[in-house]
């Protein structure tokens, strides 16, 4: 089942149909990145600058890295982004493949696990 990337529906989902195998879209993960650059203030930025737009969307490539990889290209890509994307890659990491824990360095639990979302199969 493919669906939008919202908690309060997975939850339904999963609560009805508890065998269902969900994926979710590329499509509405980028919208949601979006909506994160809207809430702090760059969608400008990214809609008008050409640069800043590709490094916006590098955040959203990491759905194509094979999951073995996401720790490193995550780490490589919070060195190379600007401090300005940071927060784009804060959002991404606390939704999508959970935030660092930083004494133990552990992962917190995502809201939406990577086999939900990556589109490396």
């Amino acid at each position: 089942l493919h669906f939008l990337f919202n908690y309060y529906h997975i939850n339904i989902i999963i609560t009805a149909f508890p065998d269902v195998c969900l994926h979710g879209c590329l499509f509405h993960l980028a919208q949601n990145m979006r909506r994160h650059l809207c809430a702090v203030h760059l969608f400008t930025s990214y809609k008008n600058d050409a640069d800043f737009a590709l490094q916006g969307k590098m955040v959203i490539a990491l759905a194509f890295v094979p999951t073995d990889g996401l720790e490193q290209a995550i780490d490589n890509l919070a060195g190379y982004l600007p401090d300005e994307l940071q927060p784009l890659l804060d959002c991404f990491e606390d939704s999508y493949v959970g935030r660092r824990n930083r004494q133990s360095g552990v992962r917190r639990p995502p809201m939406f696990p990577v086999e939900m979302w990556s589109m490396y199969r």
